[in-house]
């Protein structure tokens, strides 16, 4: 099942959440972000709709949304730029919403803006400048002949694709948003200041000259490494004074100075003018290339005869080539504008067929209909006819009934005695077959509780053979259930490189609780039998400081276990750790649960294993107050240690038990998931237990001992309690998974 894909707006910035396969507005699946800014966050996805067409997804800031007008302004310059059809613009191909926040659907482009190449390189020479933008020279202008103006051309508007091919971005969006967001938030955005003409920042209304300028402005930072005004004033300089002048470079430079000119009326007339070197002053470029030539000719003759006539030829014939491939250039964009209109003529016409399919359609409907009303009618009377018919046939039916009737009256007098011999006789037979039956019945019944008797008297006999066996062995894997090997080792990943290692406990019985007579036994420890049916897998160390910090947030960080953590803290870790990628399964371990993973096959008091007898604790095996050691009458021959504080986790690897889990003795105490209460008083296997009342529903059972507790407070079987909402320096916890993401 699919399901939606959400989002969550903080400060503008977009939070995608769902499920790995989830869908935005129920088409869209997200597959990472591209970028985030104030204007939008923007994200690749694919389309579910189309073949999983990989598009660029545009989230609009959700302060617009709250703004009725900003909204519908948006839109409707959205719904103009999607008009626009030229192969170096970045086609916008929807404007929708998704649980009322809307976004734009656009071709996604794979490569890097100018801006960023700009960073790289530095600097263009003026044949790498008309090469990049002399495409989207054309692009604007052709928005231009439609009537729309961009608003915000920049370096970082124009994509280039990783085959070289520039394309414009956010086409009439990008400026809109901007200035939308001016008069919501009343903060001017200051993001594209170095491309805005004087008239742009005077409040103007949009024109391509405009656009011309800003197109000028990034043409000028292509042959000098920067925009024409880059410190200071920059509102300033931009009204009032010349760039500095491009010494050193062509036509072309001219041609950009021009386009950078306060006046609009004397900036060239289209983009494409700037690279092709073309003066707006038409006049002025005459004067100016004859004195050109002049100055040539007079240096030609002087410089000498026929080799300066030569030189003069080359230049000519070299211009001649020049305007020649200008001229094919125009002519190759006045083929590509024959092709766009082709298009859209055809688009008109794909229109007008559809239009007139829909309009048959509709007619042959309409005799579809019509047909269906005059067979309603000749139904109807077919129906009528069919009655009157039917009414006859029934006055004849009854008439001949009746004479039946007077024919069986008379048949039945004379059969009524035979019938009554007839009837005793079967009713006596009856009740000898009944009689039969019933003592049948209540033979196969006598059976029946016979064989069910026999069957529960093995079952139990079973069943006590099974609980002696588990009695003896205090622990009994479910082999056919599991599908791993006990002690496997997986890892939870909480994000950003950190992770919780954990160890898979299998399904099986054991003995809870501790044997009357171990050293330390205290009231509440009652053994009994218990059955997992499922198996999990436990954290192999204790929460860390790292580990809870990089889940709440809170800057913890260290190797030693989260400590001053109430009940309530822990189920809030878990609570986010589940929220966060999708993980649904981790929690807190039962008190069953804990126990089973703590003894890890072991009877003893503590479950180290073959590398301790495990029936003897003094502090070198566990954090705790060991010069109290287990049990007591060895004290004055071993000694013990007393930790002065909580260790780092698995300071104690060499004690770990069987299945490898760390730190079950001391250390911290541990919280679990039950209410404390007495354990259950079946003297059969308890399944799958977990308390959920008690003395008191705000007491939860700890585990484990403490470094602060003595030796007998670590055994595996110790339990006690505190208040769900208490914390302290003493207690932390560790996470159980049923299965691992």
């Amino acid at each position: 099942m699919t399901e939606k894909m959400t989002y969550d707006t903080i400060n503008d910035a977009v939070t995608m959440a769902g499920s790995e396969r989830a869908l935005l507005a129920n088409r869209y699946h997200i597959v990472r972000q591209l970028g985030q800014g104030g204007m939008g966050s923007v994200w690749l996805a694919e389309d579910t709709q189309l073949d999983n067409k990989q598009f660029a997804i545009k989230m609009l800031p959700s302060i617009l949304v709250s703004n009725k007008r900003a909204y519908q302004q948006l839109k409707a310059e959205a719904l103009v730029a999607m008009k626009l059809g030229h192969s170096n613009i970045v086609q916008i191909r929807a404007f929708e919403e998704n649980n009322g926040n809307p976004f734009l659907v656009m071709d996604y482009i794979d490569g890097q803006t100018l801006d960023d190449y700009l960073s790289e390189k530095g600097k263009l020479s003026e044949g790498e400048t008309v090469k990049l933008l002399k495409p989207i020279a054309a692009a604007l202008d052709y928005a231009h002949t439609k009537g729309v103006v961009h608003r915000d051309v920049k370096p970082g508007n124009v994509m280039i694709a990783k085959d070289g091919t520039p394309y414009v971005l956010d086409f009439g969006i990008a400026r809109e948003i901007q200035e939308t967001m001016t008069r919501v938030t009343g903060k001017l955005s200051s993001g594209t200041l170095l491309y805005m003409s004087p008239e742009q920042l005077n409040g103007a209304s949009p024109t391509k000259e405009q656009d011309i300028y800003s197109f000028a402005a990034m043409v000028y930072e292509c042959l000098k490494g920067e925009p024409p005004f880059v410190r200071g004033a920059i509102e300033d300089q931009i009204k009032n004074r010349r760039p500095e002048p491009l010494s050193g470079m062509g036509a072309i430079s001219l041609s950009a100075m021009e386009g950078l000119a306060k006046n609009p009326a004397d900036r060239p007339s289209t983009c494409a003018a700037i690279l092709n070197g073309i003066s707006h002053d038409c006049s002025r470029s005459v004067k100016w290339s004859y004195a050109l030539g002049v100055i040539l000719l007079i240096t030609l003759f002087a410089g000498g005869g026929y080799y300066g006539w030569l030189k003069y030829d080359k230049l000519v014939k070299e211009q001649a080539e020049q305007a020649a491939t200008e001229a094919k250039e125009e002519a190759a964009k006045a083929e590509q504008e024959r092709k766009d209109r082709e298009t859209q003529e055809r688009e008109a016409q794909s229109a007008a067929a559809a239009k007139a399919k829909e309009e048959a359609a509709k007619a042959e409907q309409a005799r579809k209909e019509k047909e269906a009303e005059e067979a309603a009618a000749k139904a109807a009377e077919q129906a009528r006819k069919d009655r009157e018919a039917q009414a006859a046939a029934e006055v004849k039916a009854r008439e001949e009934a009746e004479k039946a009737e007077q024919a069986r009256k008379e048949k039945v007098a004379e059969e009524a005695a035979a019938k009554a011999a007839e009837q005793a006789r079967k009713e006596k037979e009856a009740e000898e077959a009944a009689a039969e039956v019933k003592a049948r019945e209540e033979a196969e019944k006598a059976e029946q509780a016979r064989k069910e008797k026999e069957t529960k008297d093995r079952e139990a006999a079973r069943r006590k053979a099974f609980l002696a066996e588990l009695s003896d062995k205090g622990f009994i894997l479910d082999s056919e259930k599991n599908k791993i090997k006990e002690g496997r080792e997986g890892r939870l990943s909480l994000g950003r490189g950190v992770f919780v290692d954990m160890v898979w406990c299998p399904p099986g019985w054991f003995m809870m609780g501790s044997p009357e007579g171990e050293e330390g036994r205290k009231d509440g420890e009652d053994r009994h039998a218990v059955q997992l049916t499922k198996g999990f897998w436990i954290g192999k160390y204790e929460i860390t400081e790292t580990q809870w910090g990089e889940v709440m947030l809170d800057g913890s960080s260290g190797r030693k276990p989260i400590r001053e953590v109430s009940w309530k803290d822990c189920k809030e870790f878990v609570n986010r750790l589940n929220a966060n990628g999708g993980v649904t399964r981790a929690r807190l371990p039962t008190e069953a649960e804990w126990e089973y993973a703590c003894r890890a096959g072991q009877q003893t008091p503590f479950s180290f294993g073959s590398r301790n007898d495990g029936e003897f604790l003094d502090g070198t095996q566990a954090a705790c107050a060991g010069k109290n050691t287990y049990p007591m009458r060895r004290k004055t021959l071993l000694g013990g240690n007393n930790a002065w504080g909580v260790d780092a986790v698995g300071s104690y690897r060499a004690f770990a038990n069987n299945w490898g889990i760390n730190d079950m003795h001391g250390n911290v105490y541990e919280w679990c998931e039950d209410v404390y209460a007495p354990y259950p008083s079946s003297a059969d296997v308890v399944v799958d237990p977990i308390s959920t009342s008690g003395f008191s529903s705000d007491a939860r059972v700890i585990r484990g001992g403490c470094w602060h507790h003595p030796a007998k407070t670590c055994r595996s079987a110790f339990r006690t309690s505190k208040a769900a909402g208490d914390k302290d320096s003493l207690t932390g916890f560790r996470i159980v998974c049923d299965n691992l993401p």
